[in-house]
């Protein structure tokens, strides 16, 4: 039985028609690869590293703490500058009961300020952990750092008015590739998206079926009621 959510690369395409012509991502998404062609992301079956970081409430989010019950859903985007990342953000609000359901906790994570989580949090009523990565620190770590090609940077300020080193906290020409990490309670990384081109990310039903398939997978009370309801429907 398939597992309905809403499809979010309809609406990213949607969202690119109105923005940009194809040949312009598939531009920058070749030039962020040869310009980083070590940014690859952490792989499958890899070990999650520990972090902390700030919340909305500027407490301390300690992922091997919550991975003592809990699986992750882990995801970078650039920030709320990004009509994109918007979306996505959107869209794992909507999965968030069914990914709790299945045991797992949202971590979202940003190089903006702290008041970027604050914003996001407010304009899209978000109650997962929205964190910000000050230093990016988090962002080498998981492999997603890369450095914006200069003339990519032309492309931002000359087309959109927009200095990605004054939107990020460290003031670095730097961002996170877009990426989604599943990792289960012994922190080991189940399923990942992870692509240079931006305008596209992880479905959440992607989502859900990583989680229903982690070896550690119990699904709650909840979840299994959602499935009778579900198969009386089918």
């Amino acid at each position: 039985m398939s597992i309905q959510t809403t499809n979010l690369n309809d609406q990213l395409r949607e969202l690119v028609v109105k923005v940009y012509p194809s040949e312009v991502i598939e531009v920058i998404a070749e030039s962020i690869i040869e310009a980083n062609p070590d940014v690859r992301g952490l792989a499958i079956g890899a070990t999650a590293p520990n972090f902390v970081l700030k919340n909305t409430k500027g407490e301390d989010v300690v992922l091997y703490e919550i991975l003592k019950n809990n699986g992750v859903v882990l995801s970078f985007f650039r920030g709320d500058w990004c009509p994109f990342c918007n979306l996505e953000v959107k869209a794992l609000q909507q999965a968030l009961p069914k990914i709790e359901a299945l045991g797992a906790v949202v971590l979202t994570v940003h190089p903006q300020r702290i008041n970027t989580s604050l914003k996001l949090q407010h304009n899209h009523s978000i109650t997962y952990q929205i964190l910000n990565d000050p230093t990016q620190d988090v962002l080498a770590l998981y492999n997603v750092k890369f450095k914006i090609p200069d003339n990519i940077q032309r492309v931002h300020l000359e087309c959109y008015d927009l200095d990605v080193s004054k939107m990020n906290e460290n003031g670095e020409l730097t961002l996170p590739v877009p990426a989604t990490f599943i990792i289960d309670k012994n922190a080991v990384i189940r399923s990942r998206f992870f692509s240079h081109d931006y305008t596209t990310r992880m479905e959440t039903k992607d989502i859900l079926r990583a989680l229903e398939n982690m070896p550690d997978f119990t699904a709650s009370p909840v979840y299994e009621g959602i499935l009778e309801r579900l198969s009386s429907l089918v």
